[in-house]
C-alpha cells in the first residue's frame, strides 16, 4: 500500500505470470461488504474511501485454469483530514457582565469549543458554539478575562487559539 491520502490509496503486488487479471477486494475492517474491482495490471488506485478509517484488502489471480485463493494485503488507515485553527478571534460589545466573542469561519468545522476564565484562575469555563460567535453572559463585574477557541471537525479538533484579554 502506498500514497495513502484522506480518501485514496494505491495497492500493488507481484505479477503472477499465469494471471489473466486480478480481483481486488477492500473494505473498512469489520464491515460486512467487500468492494470488488477487477484489473489487468498488478496495481490499483482506489478512491472514494472514508477518511480516518482502517481498511483491509485482499487479492486473487484469475487464471485460464481457475482462480487462486484470496491473499490478504497489509491493512492501512486513511489519513485524518486537517482541522484548521480559527483565525482573527475578536471581542466586541463588552458590558458589565457580558461580551461577544467572534472569529472567522473555518471550512469543515462542525462547531467550536470556547474556554474562558478570569485571568489567573486555574479553571476554565467551557462553552460550545455552533457558529463562529458566542455571547458570554454572567461574567463578573470589573474583571479581566482570557479566552481561547478551538475548531471541532468531524474527525479531529484544532489547537486552541488565544483571543485578546478583555475587561468587563
Amino acid at each position: 500500500v502506498s500514497n495513502i491520502t484522506t480518501t485514496s490509496a494505491d495497492l500493488s503486488w507481484s505479477i503472477n505470470a499465469n494471471a489473466t487479471s486480478y480481483d481486488v477486494q477492500y473494505r473498512i475492517v469489520g464491515s460486512g461488504t467487500w468492494n470488488t474491482v477487477n484489473t489487468a495490471t498488478n496495481s490499483l488506485s482506489i478512491a472514494s474511501l472514508s477518511p480516518a478509517s482502517n481498511y483491509e484488502w485482499q487479492i486473487r489471480a484469475n487464471c485460464v485454469n481457475g482462480n487462486s485463493f484470496y491473499v490478504s494485503g497489509s491493512n492501512f488507515t486513511t489519513l485524518t483530514p486537517p482541522c484548521n485553527d480559527v483565525t482573527n478571534p475578536i471581542v466586541s460589545n463588552i458590558g458589565t457582565s457580558s461580551a461577544d466573542l467572534g472569529w472567522d469561519v473555518v471550512s469543515g468545522a462542525t462547531g467550536y469549543s470556547v474556554q474562558y476564565r478570569i485571568s489567573g484562575n486555574q479553571t476554565w469555563a467551557n462553552a460550545n458554539a455552533a457558529t463562529n460567535s458566542l455571547s458570554l453572559t454572567g461574567l463578573n463585574y470589573s474583571s479581566t478575562y482570557e479566552w481561547q477557541v478551538q475548531t471541532n471537525c468531524q474527525y479531529s479538533n484544532s489547537n486552541f487559539v488565544n483571543g485578546s484579554n478583555f475587561s468587563t
